[in-house]
C-alpha cells in the first residue's frame, strides 16, 4: 500500500514546509485539485468520497520529481463529509487505494478526533506501519 497516515499536533501543521523538505517530498494542498475544478458561475461545491479520492488521483499526477507527496488538508475536505462519508473515505484509502504512481503522507491534526479513522481503523494503521503518531 502507498498510502500512510502523519498525526500531528496543529501548532506543528505550520512548519510542514520544513518537514517536507527535510522528508525530500513535496507538500500539496488536497483542496486545490477541487478548487480547480470550480466553474467561473458556482456558487457551491458539492463534496462527495468521489471528488476527494479524485483530488488525491490528481495530485498523483502532477509532475514532481519525488515519489512519495506530503499531502495537508485533507481535514478540511473531510469535515465537510457526513460521518458515514468520512468511514467511507478513511476505508479506501485504507484497503482500496493501491497501485497509484506517487505515495500519499496525509499529514491531520492529531486532535481532529471527528474526521480520523476508529481508534480500531487507527490500531490496523499502526500494525501495518502505515500510522506516523
Amino acid at each position: 500500500m502507498r498510502t500512510a497516515l502523519w498525526l500531528l499536533p496543529s501548532e506543528q501543521l505550520t512548519s510542514l514546509p520544513d518537514s517536507a523538505a527535510r522528508l525530500g517530498i513535496h507538500l500539496l494542498d488536497a483542496r486545490q485539485p477541487l478548487l480547480d475544478s470550480i466553474a467561473s458561475d458556482q456558487r457551491f461545491l458539492r463534496l462527495t468520497v468521489r471528488d476527494f479520492i479524485e483530488s488525491l488521483d490528481t495530485l498523483c499526477k502532477t509532475p514532481q520529481a519525488s515519489d512519495c507527496l506530503l499531502v495537508a488538508n485533507c481535514d478540511l475536505i473531510l469535515a465537510r463529509l457526513n460521518f458515514r462519508e468520512r468511514r467511507e473515505a478513511w476505508t479506501t484509502l485504507h484497503r482500496g487505494y493501491p497501485h497509484r504512481s506517487r505515495s500519499l503522507l496525509i499529514v491531520m491534526p492529531n486532535s481532529a478526533d471527528m474526521l480520523l479513522p476508529s481508534e480500531q481503523e487507527l490500531m490496523y494503521w499502526r500494525q501495518e506501519g502505515r500510522l506516523v503518531p
